[in-house]
């Protein structure tokens, strides 16, 4: 029996989620739902080695724009990588939230030479298709040239004379340079 009191209690509200198919559920999902499109830019495919490349992607659509995963970036052998800044732009529309989510790795080929960085990857499931859906863009061709100090250093080493000659002499565990006459 109360006495002047009101009753805050509610009814407990009840939602039923349907969880996501195991079937077709791609090695690379991490749980992002939506429907989406990637875009991939690179601020320059012309380099010196050493130098950082700064790889652009954006996950634009429709769903929870907040919790959208990096694309899957794989960098072959002769980089180093960076992650970078980001940003994310989300609306409302009839009750639909949409938008795009920015991310920056830089990344740096440390090796002259064409290198190939195998297509960006992003993967998501639809709701609205009721499927899995990778999204793929092209590869990313980069020419890097040899770096000014790189080719400074072959410089000297080739001019004959310029630097002494030097073996490399294993003693125990340690590494130990004995110099010989210059010739």
């Amino acid at each position: 029996e109360k006495k002047g009191g009101i009753d805050l209690r509610a009814l407990p509200i009840v939602i039923q989620g349907q969880p996501l198919p195991d079937e077709g559920k791609p090695e690379g999902f991490k749980g992002d739902i939506g429907d989406y499109r990637l875009s991939v830019k690179v601020d320059r495919t012309q380099v010196e080695a050493n130098q950082p490349v700064t790889i652009t992607t954006e996950v634009s659509g429709k769903g929870n724009i907040k919790t959208i995963t990096a694309p899957v970036i794989t960098l072959p052998q002769g980089f180093k990588e960076y992650e970078g800044g980001g940003s994310e732009d989300i609306s409302k529309d009839n009750y639909t939230v949409q938008g795009k989510k920015v991310f920056e790795k830089v990344v740096i080929p440390t090796i002259p030479g064409k290198l190939k960085i195998p297509p960006v990857q992003y993967t998501f499931f639809n709701p609205d298709e009721k499927k899995y859906e990778i999204l793929e863009s092209e590869p990313i061709f980069l020419e890097v040239k040899p770096s000014a100090k790189q080719e400074e250093l072959v410089g000297v080493s080739s001019s004959g004379g310029a630097a002494p000659k030097t073996e490399v002499k294993r003693v125990g565990e340690d590494i130990r340079f004995v110099k010989t006459a210059v010739s």
